[in-house]
């Protein structure tokens, strides 16, 4: 039997199946009701909750109900699409959007997840001028200790000058992947909202759950992430110049992404070996300057594409039990 949903702003979503119920992360004060059953009650109140929904016992429970909480400010429908009686009425309980992904969220949820999600990504496109101009003073150094040698100077003033740059270079890189992985969590929190909207109009080609790992899978990550951002900006009826952002976005990040791995590996004897030459380090430092200007290149166009898919999703078409009957 199908099940409706109440969320946030008393917007009624259904029906589901048992099935669609278990793959939905249901917030405990959004509302559920079982179709040809006339009551709503929370998703707290269910016997089996937060265990997975399972038709028969669910059934049975729906049954059992005999009327929802007054203060909850929720009257029966009717289960054909219609909205709440009281819907203009700001309910008392709201589902924390931290606590469950769905439909309900609406506008101000993405729109919250994405200024997260740029400053996320702004933060590494900061760190990367000064990523480069550490790798620049590496490089200058190296290469007059390569003309001029210990021979000309005082040993333990260079010593102690290679030092100084190595550590500088190894925490402005610490620095770098650790605002990376944060950036990475960041984005991920918004692309998450953005295909469970997106799947909650029933628009979303695969699961939400199969859109997020797609980013992590090999082979899979070069191509699926980017359909999924595609079919945000397809469902907009006004795309603006998204559609274009978001494909020179992916292709630089493609591109920056294989650069980087194949100057990685050719470095990466240089960067362990005890016996590496001064030509080896300064074309690692240069392949380090590529790699950050890459970076930023490509995490400029992603700030662009995070602000123009969200805001492109302001004119995605209603959802609701109507339109999913």
């Amino acid at each position: 039997m199908p099940y409706y949903v109440v969320g946030e702003g008393q917007n009624v979503l259904g029906p589901f199946s048992a099935e669609e119920m278990n793959e939905r992360e249901i917030g405990a004060a959004e509302l559920i009701c079982l179709a040809g059953n006339q009551e709503w009650v929370k998703a707290e109140d269910w016997p089996e909750w937060p265990s997975s929904f399972r038709d028969s016992e669910v059934s049975q429970a729906a049954v059992e109900m005999e009327q929802v909480p007054s203060e909850l400010g929720i009257e029966s429908p009717l289960l054909t699409g219609a909205q709440p009686s009281n819907a203009s009425e700001e309910p008392k309980e709201k589902m924390d959007p931290d606590y469950g992904f769905t439909e309900s969220h609406g506008m101000e949820i993405r729109e919250r997840r994405s200024k997260w999600a740029m400053l996320g990504v702004g933060s590494t496109v900061l760190i990367a001028p000064v990523s480069i101009w550490s790798s620049y003073r590496m490089i200058d150094f190296l290469k007059g200790l390569d003309v001029y040698g210990y021979d000309d100077g005082d040993a333990d003033a260079i010593m102690a000058k290679a030092e100084m740059l190595d550590s500088l270079v190894s925490v402005i890189g610490l620095l770098g992947l650790a605002l990376y992985i944060m950036a990475i969590v960041l984005f991920v929190r918004w692309f998450r909202v953005m295909a469970d909207d997106l799947h909650a109009r029933g628009k979303l080609n695969v699961t939400v759950n199969a859109a997020i790992w797609s980013w992590f899978i090999p082979v899979v990550s070069l191509f699926r992430p980017y359909q999924v951002i595609r079919q945000m900006i397809a469902e907009a009826s006004q795309r603006g110049i998204a559609g274009f952002i978001a494909g020179v976005w992916w292709a630089v990040w493609i591109v920056s992404n294989m650069v980087t791995n194949m100057l990685f590996r050719n470095d990466i004897g240089a960067i362990l070996g005890d016996d590496a030459t001064i030509p080896q380090l300064v074309a690692s430092s240069e392949h380090d300057i590529i790699s950050d200007a890459g970076t930023f290149v490509s995490g400029l166009l992603c700030i662009a594409t995070i602000a123009l898919v969200t805001k492109a999703s302001q004119s995605w078409p209603p959802s609701g039990a109507d339109e999913r009957a």
